[in-house]
């Protein structure tokens, strides 16, 4: 009886299967947010909006998370912040995102952005000394970025200066865009 009931818990577990993904899946909300400004809470992270940040009202903001992409080297999940494509930000708006006390604490973990067309995290933002909320790593979203696209994604990255002593955590190396990056496989890199 034990066997059979393992056997049915396995069987139980294969027809689950699908289900066992879905916090890889991308999540997300969309809230308006308007002239007075506001704020969109989402999976650990927080978006906060001035006032005077935006054009007009009711603008649709599209806040998604995702534990990881394919390129890693973030130490958080990666926040994607959408716009429609003809609205831009006129002040910087604040990125939080909740991590471990460890890592919030490395002065050199900050906010960055992955460039689609390098392929490369590149630190965004300074990160905010006196402000972030315990066990958070905060900073402005350069706002001039959505003059150019519509949709950023951010995380925590390790900022790193190429032949200085910033360790990158394991399996990352500091890369030309001074941020720790994913190793190449096959590389040295430990």
């Amino acid at each position: 009886m034990p066997l059979l009931v393992a056997l049915l818990a396995s069987g139980a577990g294969v027809s689950c299967g699908p289900g066992l993904h879905d916090g890889d899946e991308e999540q997300s909300t969309s809230q308006p947010v308007g002239k007075a400004g506001g704020h969109i809470e989402f999976m650990g992270g927080k978006l906060d909006i001035d006032p005077g940040a935006l054009p007009w009202d009711d603008v649709p903001i599209r806040f998604a998370w995702r534990r990881a992409i394919a390129h890693t080297g973030a130490l958080s999940g990666v926040y994607q912040i959408e716009l429609p494509a003809s609205v831009c930000f006129q002040k910087d708006p604040t990125l939080t995102i909740s991590t471990t006390p460890e890592i919030a604490a490395k002065s050199h973990n900050v906010i960055g952005e992955m460039v689609p067309s390098v392929g490369d995290w590149v630190p965004n933002t300074s990160k905010v000394r006196d402000g972030c909320p315990e066990s958070t790593v905060c900073g402005p979203v350069q706002s001039q970025i959505f003059q150019t696209t519509p949709s950023i994604r951010l995380a925590i990255v390790t900022e790193c200066y190429a032949g200085r002593d910033t360790p990158c955590p394991s399996g990352q190396s500091c890369a030309s865009s001074n941020a720790c990056q994913q190793c190449p496989p096959g590389s040295p890199c430990p």
